[in-house]
């Protein structure tokens, strides 16, 4: 009995302690109040000089309506999102057996509820819990000192001068991020020299970051994410503390939401929304999703360059042929409506766009991409594909995802049509293979003497260390702020500004395609964005040198930079790695194999219906296929009584049919035959739905 009256108290304190937490969260400061009530009587002022204008000029009562029914639902989308965001909070400030119990949404249980293969992480939430806010005071230290100038550096496109941050109104808040769940792969499914760790991490923070632009002050708020976050631990030594170093990233873009506040939010500055939502996405991607990693070595004698330097280990190659059936989102005034459609692909954080369809539902591209990939079996290819639009925002038109395990698996597969999703109708064809790299000198040489210049050859690793000695002979106390930029034929990246040193110290690995390796130059520049990316060192590094070093590698090494610091030395090491396009992994068929397209998160969760996919990988010839459809078990109960009246319907194309209905039962036979006609190249997908009849 004392035992049980301990643990009581306990929750009781446990309980009154959180409450406190959500007691403390900051209040909204007082001209943030007075920012939203002018900008409340600005509209409802104009809204009542609106409409006295439509009656004034005897408009119809349309005009009226028609600004109600959109506010109104404006007003609902801000306060479900509010909503969301307040569950996630809670469930980021209580224990998870309350979470459960409690009428929260479903998107805000923790994912070990749904799947049997992640754990719960209590253990890892009390830690985060603890340390918060030193994580606080570092985030806050690098927002200043590495994100401010890399941030300074993208407006420069845009033509945007004078961005910082107001240091005293940057709060990361009092409410960490939560891991919903946790999977830790077996010796089996990995190397036996790491231990790789996944963690489901929602963060719905009560952050709030003012900054100014062109003396214009906005203010992120209500900011939140949601990812699977991936943490290495490699490699395994034998001395303490047996981890060498960990790598943390996002196998893909997290899923990321704010709000826009403050002045600028007040006036709704046009254009500036687009441009913060596209720079807040493009820092995270360049910070954290893969092939860019967060890494910290844990022993001196690790090299950091086998910890940050991306690893490749394949080149998914992507031919996106065509679509079929997308959505009309343009208004024609004759004849049906039509679309122009374009598609962004991306594997991690590298991305593509293609050109831009015009007026089709129909659109055709034949164009091909390659993506070097790191982790086989985890990363995934996305297709999204977007109506252009001058006028407005671009509109979403649907998207797939491609597991790039399975395509290695396979070795190629041609002409797979797959659904896209979240979306009413539109299917695209791609063309997939994995293409394996080789380190073989001579199969390198071989490779480049083909004459196709159109497609990857080789790819090439490069680690820059760091810059030495960027002092200014006409100005020996100046210092600028410098970053790397590398070019190979089309391809540029760069890394991340340092602020006011003549000694930066870069830490950063990039891969880059060579098409050309007889011709293609590696460019290596120093900027200083302090001078508008003023160039102030630069070297060149011959593609066709590298294959011929031992290894096709240049160890870690300075580099002399011309420029006008005499001394001025680049510490890179790079290495190529052929592509070898005619070697295709062939399986056994009896080996089971990983499905190419997988139902998502949030599918899993909401499906409701059985709603099945019978996939076949390899173009699809003319034919007929005879099948019978049995029967089912253990159907969910859809009818008051406990029942159901299940039927099939079978579809392929514009092909339909249905089985007939079994009342009364969760266990139905049909023993149903059907002929479905195939066409050349047609779909290779035959759609199965077992739905449940109603008379209402």
């Amino acid at each position: 009995m004392e035992t049980e009256k301990e643990e009581s108290k306990k929750e009781e304190n446990t309980s009154s302690e959180e409450k406190k937490e959500l007691e403390v969260l900051p209040a909204r400061q007082q001209g943030d109040t007075i920012i939203s009530f002018l900008k409340k009587l600005t509209w409802r002022g104009f809204a009542v000089f609106f409409t006295y204008l439509l009656g004034y000029f005897n408009f119809s009562f349309a005009w009226v309506v028609t600004p109600v029914i959109l506010t109104v639902a404006r007003d609902q989308y801000k306060k479900e999102k509010r909503q969301r965001l307040a569950a996630a909070r809670e469930a980021a400030l209580t224990n998870e057996q309350a979470m459960i119990e409690s009428r929260m949404q479903v998107d805000d249980l923790p994912s070990w509820v749904y799947f049997p293969d992640k754990d719960r992480a209590e253990w890892v939430n009390n830690i985060i819990k603890q340390l918060w806010p030193n994580i606080n005071n570092y985030v806050r230290k690098m927002l200043f000192e590495t994100v401010e100038p890399l941030v300074k550096n993208t407006l420069v496109g845009y033509k945007i001068k004078g961005f910082k941050f107001e240091r005293e109104n940057v709060h990361l808040g009092q409410v960490p991020p939560r891991i919903t769940g946790v999977k830790v792969y077996n010796e089996k499914e990995t190397n036996r020299n790491e231990i790789i760790m996944d963690l489901d991490i929602v963060f719905a923070s009560d952050l709030e970051v003012v900054f100014s632009l062109k003396g214009i002050k906005a203010k992120v708020s209500e900011f939140s994410l949601r990812g699977m976050l991936r943490v290495v631990f490699k490699p395994l030594i034998s001395d303490i503390p047996l981890i060498g170093g960990v790598q943390v990233y996002f196998l893909s873009d997290p899923e990321i939401d704010y709000s826009l506040g403050g002045v600028a939010g007040a006036l709704d500055v046009p254009g500036l929304g687009k441009i913060v939502e596209k720079i807040v996405s493009e820092q995270v991607r360049n910070f954290i999703v893969l092939p860019n990693k967060f890494t910290m070595p844990l022993v001196n004698n690790i090299p950091k360059k086998d910890l940050i330097c991306p690893n490749t280990a394949g080149v998914l190659r992507v031919k996106l042929l065509r679509a079929k059936d997308m959505m009309q989102k343009d208004v024609a005034v004759i004849g049906k409506g039509k679309s122009d459609p374009y598609a962004i692909l991306a594997v991690g954080a590298t991305t593509y766009k293609t050109p831009t369809k015009t007026n089709t539902l129909n659109p055709e591209w034949n164009l091909t991409y390659d993506f070097p990939i790191e982790v086989v079996h985890g990363q995934e290819f996305m297709m999204e594909f977007f109506d252009e639009d001058d006028r407005k925002d671009d509109e979403f038109l649907g998207r797939a995802t491609v597991q790039t395990g399975a395509v290695a698996e396979r070795g190629e597969i041609k002409g797979f049509w797959v659904d896209l999703e979240e979306c009413d109708s539109g299917k695209a064809q791609v063309s997939l293979s994995w293409i394996p790299i080789t380190s073989d000198q001579s199969t390198v040489r071989e490779l480049a003497q083909t004459e196709d210049d159109e497609n990857a050859k080789c790819i090439l690793h490069i680690y820059i260390d760091s810059v030495a000695g960027l002092d200014n002979p006409k100005n020996p106390s100046y210092k600028p702020c410098p970053l790397v930029q590398v070019t190979c034929a089309k391809e540029t990246r760069q890394t991340w500004p340092k602020s006011y040193t003549n000694n930066p110290v870069i830490e950063q690995g990039f891969v880059l395609l060579v098409c050309s390796p007889h011709s293609d130059d590696i460019h290596l520049r120093v900027l200083d964005t302090k001078q508008n990316n003023l160039c102030i060192g630069t070297m060149t590094v011959n593609v066709w040198k590298i294959i011929q070093e031992p290894g096709m590698e240049y160890p870690l090494q300075p580099w002399i930079l011309k420029g006008d610091s005499p001394d001025a030395k680049l510490h890179m090491a790079v290495s190529v790695r052929g592509l070898k396009t005619n070697s295709l992994p062939t399986k056994s068929s009896t080996v089971p194999q990983s499905p190419l397209v997988e139902v998502s998160n949030s599918a899993k969760r909401n499906s409701i219906q059985v709603n099945s996919v019978a996939s076949h990988d390899e173009t699809v010839k003319a034919g007929s296929i005879r099948l019978v459809v049995h029967k089912a078990i253990d159907l969910e109960d859809k009818d008051i009584g406990g029942k159901s009246d299940p039927y099939v319907i079978i579809s392929y194309e514009n092909q339909s049919n249905r089985t007939q209905v079994c009342k009364n039962t969760l266990s139905p036979e049909w023993n149903h035959e059907e002929v479905i006609n195939i066409k050349e190249n047609g779909d290779n997908h035959i759609n199965f739905k077992v739905m449940d009849k109603d008379k209402l």
